[in-house]
């Protein structure tokens, strides 16, 4: 009698040690991989006045979390100062939150920050605040940038992106 009592006891724990197996990993499906790219125009003035407009462009690899609400990833980018005079290569961490949407039509703000090197070797801030929203995979996002060369050159403007995610 002994026997089958300890017997029963040892499966009781050997299906809950299988139940909390079966709970990781529903836990690792929340997780998944995204590629961001996107492209657009950054116009401002800098901190002496002098107005300026740029190309930009970004690819961000992330991981998506939360129900795939919140994205935060690496990206790297490029950015055309003064449309083809200086080029600059931001480097940044990239946070985005989806809203809840009953629609395809999903709101988000972005937030990057990061530095930026020109090819003359100088750094700078990079920096991006911006909301918008997602339809399917075609982000649309409007917002601020705050970007520098070195400690002297501070920019401030509106920039505008388009994108596409995998």
């Amino acid at each position: 009698m002994k026997k089958v009592i300890l017997l029963l006891i040892m499966l009781n724990f050997a299906g809950s040690y299988a139940f909390a197996q079966q709970q990781v990993s529903e836990k690792e499906k929340k997780v998944s991989y995204s590629f961001i790219n996107e492209y657009g125009l950054n116009a401002g003035v800098s901190f002496d006045a002098d107005p300026f407009v740029e190309i930009t462009g970004v690819f961000v690899n992330s991981i998506c979390f939360n129900k795939k609400q919140d994205l935060i990833g690496i990206g790297v980018g490029f950015d055309l100062f003064y449309v083809v005079i200086v080029p600059a290569f931001p480097v940044f961490v990239n946070y985005r939150h989806y809203f809840t949407s009953i629609t395809n039509l999903k709101p988000l703000i972005n937030v990057a920050l990061g530095t930026r090197i020109n090819i003359w070797g100088e750094a700078g801030l990079y920096s991006t605040i911006a909301g918008g929203f997602r339809y399917k995979a075609l982000s649309f996002t409007l917002g601020f940038s705050m970007k520098t060369f070195n400690d002297a050159n501070y920019f401030g403007g509106a920039e505008v992106k388009v994108g596409y995610t995998f």
